[in-house]
Parts: structure tokens; sequence; C-alpha cells
């Protein structure tokens, strides 16, 4: 990792972006819960300090792991939002997110990108992730995020298992 992408998400405060007592309630109810509706969560960046600052976003209640290969071995058929570091947008990390997009329908991606441009917006979405924020990020906008994913994901696996929508809904 860069010099400059490390500065870019350890220079993130949230007490820069004005966070407020509702929002650290959310988060904590959410984090009570260890998951978004049953779904887990994971932060992927091989910088341990990148991981811990998004870790500690989330009362560090989530997984992390230094690298996609690493949360390979962890998946599990339950539904999983993985946040990636800004690291992980080499082409071997888009490669395996796009083979989990296509063959583990219960692991949504989010990427966490120090450099956002147009070609790496198209080769995240290309792949499958899910969404993709340029630091400096905010809480409210991970938060939001990550429940999004993980409702879609959490939609998509009643959907998978069985059930079937009621008169009046739409399909995502």
């Amino acid at each position: 990792m860069t010099d400059q992408h490390l500065s870019s998400v350890s220079n993130m405060s949230f007490d820069d972006f004005g966070a407020t007592t509702d929002l650290d309630e959310q988060l904590s109810q959410a984090n009570e819960q260890s998951s978004y509706g049953g779904i887990s969560l994971a932060i992927v960046d091989p910088d341990q300090a990148v991981r811990d600052y998004l870790a500690g976003l989330f009362d560090g209640r989530v997984d992390t792991a230094g690298s996609l290969t690493e949360v390979e071995t962890r998946l599990g058929l339950s539904p999983i939002v993985v946040i990636l570091g800004p690291s992980c947008i080499e082409p071997g990390d888009l490669a395996m997110v796009e083979q989990w997009a296509r063959t583990q329908p219960h692991v949504g991606t989010v990427l966490v990108t120090a450099e956002l441009s147009t070609q790496l917006l198209q080769k995240a979405l290309r792949a499958g992730v899910r969404d993709v924020l340029s630091a400096p990020i905010d809480k409210a906008q991970l938060l939001d995020t990550v429940t999004r994913v993980a409702e879609g994901l959490a939609s998509s696996t009643q959907l998978d298992s069985g059930s079937r929508p009621t008169t009046g809904e739409v399909f995502g």
C-alpha cells in the first residue's frame, strides 16, 4: 500500500464529518446484533492499520483478514458483506471478487478506495463489487452502504431458499 493510500485512510475522522449521536446509536444497535439481519461483516486489506481503522468503525465486531484468499477459506453458506480496503484493487483481487459473484451469491463486496477513477469504478462493478466508496468516507456513508448490501443479500437469500414474494412485492 502506498503512503498516499494509508494517509487517505488513516486521516478519515468521523468527528470531522459531524457524526451524530443518532448515527452512533444506529451503529451500536447494528453491532449489538453482531450482524446486519444475520449477515456477517469482514474487512480485508493487507495493511493491519487499515483493517484496524475500518474495524473500529464497527466497534471491532467484524472479522478481519489480510487477503481475499484468507476470507475465502472462511466462507460458508451464510450471507456476508466483505469490505475491501484500498489495497484490494489488484487484478487478482478483482478476479476473485468476480468468481465470488458467479459462484457465491451470498457474498456481497464493498470497495473502499483512496483514488476513485472511472476506470477503477468500471472494473470493480464489472467484477461484481456492490458499491465503491472513495476515501475519506464517513460513518453514515459506510453504515448506509453496508446496510443496503446486507438487505440485498438477505432478500436474495430468502428467494434462493425457496420463499416466494407475495402479491405486490417487487423483485430486485
